[in-house]
């Protein structure tokens, strides 16, 4: 008897996670503040997932991979797929790219996943039991159709018809049926040019599609295919727009144009710049202004702070030629 591919994927509209699924953020650059959010622009912070994958008494399935998809307001322009890869048994995964030549594909027809090109020409996987998916072209997918990138565990596969030439159609996943996936990385938030662009691009969301080896790989389950394969959600993290950023400089300028000292600041600040300054602020790591000077073209500025409690500042600094957001220890 073959089981309805609907059941793949979580049994009913809502069953999007699973009970194991642990996703936090475990550091921030701005120490003070909860690990929680909401979170500065430019701030980089420390992620933690883990998640159990248990097919032992539904099948024979091997978790064979994940495709997951980071909310808007995540800077990955400089993030490292290859290195940042997460380990499932003590293997790391590889990182597959959609459109190589090891790109990864649906081996199994699915009526509940579908994809769909983003605002930002981005292939985008969506679950229909988790959330709408209008903007998918299609009502389901078929053998055949590219899926986003993803972490995947390949190994050889052994039954009639798997080619093992290293692409995911032709393998079998992470070895058993049981596995523990841990997965660690630093990831930074983006920078705007305003609160109004900020506002489009809060979403600080992490989420991921599980998929065994019969729905991606050479596997032919005799019972069901994919019979854990969820979407997994992590908390609603958001960027906060109302707030400097931690830490900032502009394309046209680094910060060996600017000095600060002493650090940590007693009773008093000394700021020296390369170009004359213009304007000097003091906010709080929660971006309330404590301190503004406008100065009158001084490439030299003394500021007094002994009204300033122990703790961590951010100060903006405007020349004619550097705009730069350092942070300052008050001690």
């Amino acid at each position: 008897m073959t089981i309805n591919a609907i059941i793949c994927l979580g049994e009913e509209i809502g069953d999007c996670t699973d009970p194991s699924l642990v996703m936090e953020i475990t550091e921030r650059e701005i120490e003070k503040e909860p690990l929680e959010g909401p979170f500065y622009q430019g701030e980089e912070v420390t992620v933690h997932i883990a998640f159990d994958y248990d097919a032992y008494e539904s099948g024979a399935d091997w978790l064979m991979g994940i495709v997951p998809t980071f909310g808007s307001g995540w800077d990955l322009s400089d993030f490292d797929f290859g290195i940042n890869a997460p380990i499932g048994n003590d293997s790391t995964a590889q990182w597959y790219v959609q459109g190589s030549e090891t790109a990864p594909t649906i081996n199994e027809p699915n009526p509940i996943l579908c994809t769909f090109v983003n605002t930002a020409g981005e292939l985008t996987l969506c679950n229909k039991l988790c959330k709408p998916c209008d903007d998918c072209p299609g009502p389901t997918m078929a053998i055949g159709d590219a899926l986003p990138s993803g972490y995947f565990w390949v190994t050889e596969g052994n039954n009639p018809g798997c080619d093992n030439d290293g692409s995911l159609g032709e393998g079998w996943g992470i070895g058993s049926s049981q596995a523990h996936v841990e997965w660690d990385f630093k990831v930074k938030v983006k920078e705007f040019e305003n609160s109004d662009s900020c506002a489009l691009f809060t979403d600080l969301s992490i989420s991921f599609q599980t998929f065994s080896h019969g729905t991606v790989g050479c596997w032919d389950d005799p019972v069901g295919e994919c019979i854990l394969d969820r979407a997994m959600y992590g908390p609603a993290w958001e960027v906060n727009c109302d707030a400097i950023p931690a830490v900032s400089v502009d394309n046209h300028s680094t910060k060996e144009n600017v000095r600060i000292y002493p650090v940590p600041a007693i009773n008093r600040l000394t700021v020296v710049s390369d170009y004359n300054m213009f304007d000097i602020s003091i906010y709080s790591v929660s971006g309330i202004l404590l301190f503004q000077s406008k100065i009158n073209n001084q490439d030299v500025f003394d500021i007094n702070m002994m009204e300033f409690q122990s703790g961590l500042y951010l100060i903006k600094i405007e020349t004619e030629g550097v705009r730069l957001i350092e942070k300052i220890i008050v001690k």
